[in-house]
């Protein structure tokens, strides 16, 4: 049996030797031989050059492209890969090191979220196919806003469900007072009382829905709402809370507020 297996089956290891051994392990692929290439037209041109005329005319809030205004993307890449030529020069090495090391830091994301998220086996599994894409690895190693945008999207996602997963069961009002428990029904559904009770009540189960706009089906909008929070809610406090299941509940929780019963 390789170690690599018997490693990847230890039911229990710390996150900063893991941590450590993905970043060995993916940085040499990420980084090795990232400024031998010369720079790809057009894009990677485009993404040096503005930056490089940031440097030179000490501004960093107006991008320029051949010293003419440019705000064709957000100005993100521009401000990393300028602080990344101020460091290490103008050269290749230097303009596609942010992209890189986007891409780096997202596979290590990527573990550190399924560990907290699932287990230590499955973040390992999924960090090492992330990392081993082909497509996934050349995007890295040019320079293209993608990358930045998938390790920023990447974070918010990720911190979002391990906030719904470690919300407690009681938590505080503004008086400090712990609320009570959400309690649910044989089905498994939240059960409701005083005010949300009522609005549950207001509206009758098993009709179709069809959309309202405006101010009609104000009461009834904000009872779908209320469920729908619920639903997430009641989710968020189970022991083992499937996050794809969080993710279609959140997704749904913002269109169901535009439908009524009717």
């Amino acid at each position: 049996m390789s170690p690599l297996y018997e490693h990847l089956n230890q039911p229990e290891g710390h996150w900063l030797r893991d941590s450590m051994l993905l970043l060995i392990l993916f940085g040499f692929l990420f980084l090795a031989g990232l400024g031998s290439a010369p720079l790809i037209d057009p894009d990677e041109g485009r993404y040096a050059e503005i930056p490089r005329e940031m440097l030179v005319r000490g501004d960093f809030v107006t991008p320029t492209l051949n010293y003419v205004k440019y705000f064709e993307k957000p100005p993100l890449l521009y401000w990393v890969n300028a602080g990344s030529m101020a460091l290490f020069g103008q050269n290749e090495f230097a303009a596609r090191l942010p992209s890189a090391l986007s891409g780096l830091f997202t596979v290590l994301l990527t573990y550190l979220a399924g560990r907290r998220l699932f287990s230590r086996r499955i973040a390992l599994i999924g960090a090492l196919i992330l990392g081993s894409c082909a497509a996934f690895l050349l995007q890295s190693r040019i320079i293209l806003t993608d990358m930045l945008l998938t390790l920023c999207l990447s974070a918010a996602l990720f911190s979002f469900l391990l906030a719904v997963r470690s919300s407690l069961r009681f938590r505080p009002d503004h008086s400090g007072r712990a609320r009570r428990r959400l309690r649910c029904d044989d089905q498994g559904h939240p059960v409701h009382h005083g005010r949300r009770a009522r609005l549950r009540e207001a509206v009758p189960e098993g009709r179709p829905a069809r959309r309202v706009g405006g101010g009609q089906g104000a009461g009834t909008q904000r009872q779908d709402r209320i469920a729908a929070q619920g639903q997430v809610a009641h989710l968020a406090r189970r022991r083992r809370a499937d996050p794809v299941q969080l993710l279609h509940l959140v997704r749904h929780a913002g269109c169901q507020a535009l439908w009524r019963d009717g």
